[in-house]
């Protein structure tokens, strides 16, 4: 039954940004200062190649921090939001659909320090984590349906290789259903998806610089500045941008039951309110300060087809942050051993 849980995990890896958490309406305590700055300035190119070559480096104490060989480096990881895609076909005979969703509100302390393999975290936070898929059909002679849910709720834990839960871990499929008050799940696969790609445990950075580093070239992407104190920018992508990037899993599902539906199609059908990467380093040494992805994207389309309904819709309203912290992860409970592997 733990392979259950595995499996959804794995199929929200295949989709981009499927983790984020729960409801933006809630406090958004962990928003760093650089969300509610308000960018009117074109990034010249001067403060463009200055982001570029923070991102490009490779030297630890470059990224954080000169003092970081001797004093470590305290990260606030923090994602709120949700995420929902269907796809659904239905006529006098048969019906068929996919159904995807999450939702999560993690908050979680790292520190980093220079360990003998490289770079080593250690966290402490909590986590409010809930995501489900279906998948169904029905005929008039037989139907079927797979539906897989997970829930991790409680105090959460991290070494450089699990990422813990003391709470609430609970999986179903179909009927069948297991739950534990303790357990830990692989760090290089869960972090990812609780924060939106954005960090990964690694013996080399930790943080998806990445991810920053390529969103400055994409065409369609306007760079904002700020530099009053630190180096800020905000890039921000269009929605022809956004459907270049993820229209393919969209069109992909869609094929899946049969929906013929264009990239123009999604194009005009969404309802774009933001699609922004928020960059903020030290002007100076270019240590990293924050970084931060916040998106709204709604998109629907539905009709009939020779008598069959159809309908495609996605929805992710989130945000994830890597920010400096001047708060240190708390201690490592000492039964880590005794938590169930999933």
């Amino acid at each position: 039954m733990k392979k259950s849980l595995k499996l959804l995990f794995a199929f929200a890896a295949a989709t981009p940004l499927i983790l984020s958490a729960a409801a933006m309406s809630a406090c958004a305590s962990g928003r760093p200062p650089i969300a509610d700055n308000k960018f009117s300035q074109i990034a010249t190119e001067e403060q463009l190649a200055k982001a570029r070559s923070c991102l490009a480096s490779t030297d630890l104490s470059e990224l954080f921090g000169e003092d970081f060989a001797t004093s470590g480096y305290s990260a606030r990881l923090y994602a709120e939001g949700e995420y929902d895609m269907e796809v659904y076909t239905e006529s006098a005979e048969n019906s068929a659909g996919i159904t995807v969703w999450s939702d999560i509100k993690a908050d979680h302390i790292v520190d980093l320090s220079q360990g003998t393999g490289g770079l080593s975290g250690r966290g402490t936070g909590s986590v409010n984590y809930s995501a489900g898929s279906k998948f169904h059909g029905t005929t008039a002679e037989d139907g079927g349906e797979i539906a897989m849910t997970a829930l991790l709720v409680g105090n959460s834990y991290s070494d450089d290789d699990y990422f813990y839960v003391d709470g609430n871990v609970t999986s179903n499929l179909g009927a069948l259903t297991v739950s534990y008050e303790k357990a830990k799940l692989a760090a290089d696969d869960t972090f990812p998806q609780l924060f939106m790609n954005l960090v990964y445990p690694s013996s080399d950075i930790y943080v998806n610089l990445g991810m920053f580093s390529d969103i400055l070239d994409v065409e369609g992407v306007t760079v904002y500045a700020d530099s009053s104190s630190t180096l800020k920018l905000k890039a921000t992508i269009n929605v022809q941008s956004w459907a270049t990037e993820n229209a393919s899993l969209l069109l992909y599902y869609a094929n899946l039951a049969g929906i013929n539906i264009t990239f123009q199609q999604i194009v005009d059908n969404t309802n774009f309110g933001n699609y922004d990467y928020y960059m903020e380093f030290d002007g100076d040494t270019g240590e990293v300060l924050a970084l931060g992805l916040d998106c709204n994207v709604d998109f629907n389309i539905s009709g009939e087809n020779e008598g069959v309904m159809y309908g495609v819709s996605y929805l992710i309203d989130a945000e994830s942050w890597f920010s400096k912290s001047d708060r240190s992860a708390g201690e490592l409970p000492s039964d880590l051993d005794d938590y169930v592997g999933l």
